[in-house]
């Protein structure tokens, strides 16, 4: 992979550093660029790509550079050949050519004689050189002065026509280089208007866009977090705009959402039993269903996991097969036992990423879940980058995006939900409740989610909180009034 590919997360960047007889014109000391993948060989692919391109803007501001040195040595060489009319100050970096002569040129006297000096270098040079005409005994009258060849002039820049949002988002993460999680919080506000407004010329965004893109997310149950991201989202990048004069008026300015910041749990409400229990009886479950946007077993496990961990869906879609394995523990008489566990982690390696920190920990896996062949499905995906290898990321990197969407729309569709607002971060909200009627600790629900309050306690990372009472609190979880379904069918 080339020199100047780095990663930051799970996503790939290009990062080169400007000649330096280039950064006064490049105006920056470094280009760095995001790739806007997370596959190492489509990296190498696309830094081959940015590189070439970035090769060609060098040579193109060198010839610029060229030009413009000729265009101003042209303009001392008549007056320097001309004693009776007074020549222009010779540039600071045509006098000081070595330390020497800089020291020198440090008193207004030394400078004079510096350019007595080039003064005449230069006129014994013309005076031998064809096409001048020398004129009575001492001046020398010079032809028209050739014009830059044309081959030395940079191209044209072509009128830069495009102001969409996708353009403005890249070139604010260019001239940004925000984190990976950053940059897709922006990226997924871009989408969100593209989609639900149009694709709209930045120019032409209105107040009246922002405030149609609000109320349309308050209608989809989009939770009050994620649409004060994107709306703030969107005013930091129409910021960025009136700098590029792109626009004069931030049309986001004064867009909020109206009312109190809604709980989280309003937004998204849990599942009630007679919604899961029509999830968990639909097709999918009882005739071995698997549509092509469902991804195979992903269909089947992913709601599964979601009840029964409390993981978050993008936790889940980046499970690889080495994440589920056997843990040991040391239970209440000290005698030695093991368990099967999922681990949650972030690796740079794989491709994965959590939360916070706080994120990474190990859940027991619940009995019904063995019951129902998990561990077998997941060992039977060994030698596989994850346990749910059919999965397709969106443009964005994210695993769990594309599969969600398909979701939540056939869980509308076919579960009929008793809230329009719930989505796959139901099961979240749910597991808590569950927990809550189990009488599990809201410390040992924490350590099972992977949440943080910012307390000591909860800051006890599950990563290596004691399995042993994570364990005991599995085996109470348990969901009265919901009928688990059958196996799945192999193959």
């Amino acid at each position: 992979m080339s020199e100047h590919v780095i990663r930051r997360g799970s996503r790939y960047y290009y990062r080169r550093r400007v000649p330096a007889d280039l950064i006064e014109k490049y105006q920056k000391t470094e280009h760095v660029q995001a790739l806007g993948t997370a596959n190492p060989k489509e990296a190498a692919k696309e830094a081959r790509r940015v590189g070439a391109a970035l090769d060609q803007v060098f040579d193109r501001l060198r010839a610029e550079i060229e030009a413009e040195n000729l265009a101003k040595q042209s303009a001392y060489i008549p007056a320097m050949i001309d004693g009776t009319r007074e020549m222009p100050p010779l540039p600071l970096a045509m006098l000081q050519h070595d330390e020497e002569r800089a020291a020198e040129d440090a008193t207004e006297e030394a400078v004079k004689e510096r350019r007595d000096e080039l003064r005449e270098i230069i006129l014994d040079v013309i005076k031998g050189t064809p096409g001048f005409v020398p004129v009575g005994l001492a001046e020398v009258v010079p032809a028209p002065a050739p014009s830059v060849p044309a081959d030395m002039l940079p191209p044209p820049t072509p009128a830069r026509t495009d102001r969409s949002l996708d353009r403005l988002v890249k070139l604010w993460e260019l001239a940004r280089t925000p984190e990976s999680r950053a940059a897709l919080a922006f990226h997924r506000a871009v989408d969100r208007f593209t989609t639900l407004v149009g694709l709209i010329p930045v120019p032409r965004i209105t107040k009246a866009h922002i405030v149609q893109l609000k109320d349309k997310l308050l209608e989809d149950g989009v939770g009050p977090t994620s649409i004060d991201q994107s709306l703030n989202n969107l005013r930091t990048l129409f910021t960025f705009a009136i700098g590029q004069a792109w626009i004069s008026v931030n049309p986001a300015t004064g867009v909020k959402r109206e009312g109190k910041r809604q709980h989280a749990k309003n937004a998204r409400p849990p599942f009630d039993l007679a919604t899961l229990n029509r999830i968990f009886a639909n097709r999918v479950y009882t005739e071995g269903y698997r549509p092509a946007r469902g991804r195979g077993e992903a269909a089947y496990w992913l709601p599964l996991l979601g009840l029964y961990t409390g993981a978050r869906v993008e936790e889940l879609c980046q499970l690889r097969p080495d994440d589920v394995y056997q843990d040991t523990y040391t239970d209440s008489n000290g005698k030695p036992k093991s368990c099967w566990v999922i681990l949650i982690t972030n690796s740079e390696d794989h491709g994965q990423a959590v939360k916070n920190v706080f994120s990474r920990r190990r859940v027991p896996i619940h009995t019904e879940l063995l019951k129902l062949g998990f561990v077998d499905y997941a060992n039977g995906q060994s030698g596989k980058s994850r346990v749910f290898d059919q999965l397709i990321k969106d443009k964005h990197g994210v695993e769990s995006a594309l599969w969600s969407q398909w979701w939540i729309s056939m869980m509308r569709a076919e579960c009929n939900p008793t809230s329009p607002k719930m989505v796959f971060h139901s099961f979240r909200h749910t597991f808590k409740d569950v927990c809550r009627d189990c009488g599990i600790t809201k410390e040992l629900a924490d350590a099972l989610q992977g949440h943080s309050e910012g307390d000591d306690s909860s800051n006890y990372g599950g990563e290596f909180y004691p399995l042993r009472p994570l364990v005991e609190a599995v085996d109470r979880y348990v969901i009265h009034g919901v009928k688990p379904p059958t196996a799945p069918l192999l193959p």
